[in-house]
Formats: structure tokens, C-alpha cells, sequence
């Protein structure tokens, strides 16, 4: 079966409303047709995560033609990094990819998305691995943070309020606390959330380290007025499968309106490391 024809069995892409416009191991393009609860709030823009996503898929989708029938099994993204340029609200988006290099091991893919007057929203730049079969993950030694998966932690109004919102556009994610710079977001391992291979999604990765990273802000005690993601960074270390998430966002610098954050995502049963990252945030 072809990557197209798997990726119509994406639950995540299908919730979000991602579709394949086209695809060539030279060029592809993907849409994103407005939908509301695509949005941040109402009344607001698309949420960084939804456009990290789009942005994702885009080079998945040209890595998997690039890499041929055979191997798109066995085709992983390692990095991703997303610059957000400007805000996109009440409108289809698109994005194209292209291949910046391609080695036996690696696919190097850049990608951007466009709104409909061809202004450039976000862009990207993946690392995707080439391997000859399913690999097993490893811990080095314990991750810094891991004590942190299960501290208690309190929340405010404006954090519930938030989560309400999300709970009502997003199934199975949940805003469990946040307090003092530290905000953890629960994914359920539920099947809207999942890839075309039954993991949990990258997209919905992004998703959850991005809501992460904003609450953990509002936690912290800093006056907000608004909060836009000017940078987002993901290593991916291994699928998840069968299992939920537990996701912390932790803001460790305020330096002239910008926020730097630390992202890790664990878990829920195993609590390994299955991604970490970093963000900036404009406040």
C-alpha cells in the first residue's frame, strides 16, 4: 500500500482536516481547509500546533515519496524545528516541501505554509532517518526533568479557563496543572490522536508541547496581554505506542517580552522519553 493511501487512515490528519493536494518524490503540497476548532479560541487564530502539524505531515508526506513504498515503513522524523512569521485566522492554508539533501540514512526537508495571498505563515526544517527496521530505544542515562512527571501541581483561572477550551476542540488532552513556571498537558492514547501507524502523532506531540508551553506562562505570574509562538523545537526519540502522554512545559527565562521554555514529553505508563525541545514565546 502506498504512503497516500496509508495516510488516509491518519486519525490525527482527518481530525484536523489535513489533505493531500499533491505528491511527487520531487514536490508535494497539503491543505488545510479553515475549520474552527482549529482555532486557538474563538474568535482567535490557528494554534501553533495545528500548523506544526501541517507543517510535519508536509515533509512526511515528500520523505515517504522520496524514500519509495518499501521504506516509508521504517521512515522517522528525528527533528523539527517551526518559525511562525505571522498569526493566521478565518482562512484555508497550504504547504509545499522540498528535499534540501538526501543521503542513504537521512532525509534533510524543508518546509513553509502559505496563507491564500501567498504570504509565508510558518516554515520548517525536518531531519528524517532511513532505517532498515523497527529500532528499539535506549535510555543513556536518567532524563533531568523526570522527577517532575508527577508532581502535584495547582492551577489558576485563567489556566481552567484555557483548558476548558481546549478540552471542548482537542479529545483526550487536558491541562493537569500548572504553577510556578510548570504546566503538564495529559494525552490520552485514543485513536483520533493517532498516525496512519497506530502511534500516538507527531503532530499531536507538537500540539500538546506547544498548549504546554503557553500555560506554563500563564502559571508563572507574568502579566500577559498576548502570547504568540515564534519558535518551536522537537527531537523525537521514540513512537509511542500503546500508552498515553504526560507533557511539561516549564518557562526558565523572561528576557525583553520574549519567554524561553524547556519541553519534554514522557509516557504516561512507561514514563520514558519519548521527545523533548524547546520554545519561544512573545508575550
Amino acid at each position: 500500500m502506498t504512503w497516500n493511501k496509508r495516510y488516509k487512515d491518519d486519525q490525527w490528519a482527518k481530525e484536523l482536516g489535513i489533505e493531500i493536494s499533491h505528491a511527487s518524490p520531487e514536490n508535494n503540497k497539503l491543505s488545510l481547509p479553515f475549520i474552527s476548532r482549529n482555532l486557538q479560541a474563538d474568535g482567535g487564530v490557528l494554534h501553533g500546533g495545528i500548523i506544526g502539524s501541517l507543517l510535519h505531515d508536509c515533509g512526511l508526506s515528500l520523505a515517504a515519496e522520496a524514500v519509495g513504498e518499501a521504506q516509508h515503513g521504517y521512515l522517522r522524523c528525528l527533528d523539527f524545528q517551526a518559525n511562525y512569521l505571522k498569526a493566521a485566522k478565518d482562512c484555508d492554508l497550504t504547504a509545499n516541501a522540498q528535499i534540501i539533501r538526501q543521503s542513504r540514512k537521512f532525509l534533510f526537508i524543508q518546509a513553509e505554509v502559505l496563507d491564500p495571498q501567498s504570504h509565508i505563515v510558518a516554515t520548517s526544517r525536518m531531519l528524517f532517518s532511513i532505517t532498515s527496521g523497527e529500532t528499539q530505544a535506549k535510555a543513556v542515562q536518567p532524563y533531568l526533568t523526570n522527577e517532575k512527571i508527577d508532581v502535584a501541581l495547582a492551577s489558576h483561572p485563567m489556566v481552567d479557563m484555557m483548558n476548558a477550551n481546549m478540552v471542548e476542540r482537542r479529545p483526550g488532552f487536558s491541562v493537569n496543572g500548572s504553577e510556578g513556571g510548570l504546566c503538564r498537558v495529559l494525552v490520552e492514547d485514543l485513536p483520533v490522536n493517532h498516525n496512519y501507524k497506530g502511534e500516538i502523532s507527531n503532530g499531536a506531540q507538537i500540539f500538546a508541547a506547544d498548549s504546554a508551553g503557553v500555560f506554563s506562562c500563564f502559571g508563572s505570574g507574568q502579566t500577559m496581554t498576548r502570547a504568540a509562538t515564534v519558535d518551536l523545537k522537537m527531537t523525537f526519540c521514540a513512537p509511542v505506542r500503546g500508552e498515553g502522554l504526560s507533557v511539561l512545559g516549564e518557562s526558565l527565562i523572561l528576557n525583553d517580552g520574549l519567554v524561553h521554555h524547556q519541553l519534554s514529553i514522557f509516557g504516561a505508563t512507561t514514563k520514558d522519553l519519548k521527545a523533548f525541545g524547546t520554545m519561544t514565546l512573545a508575550i
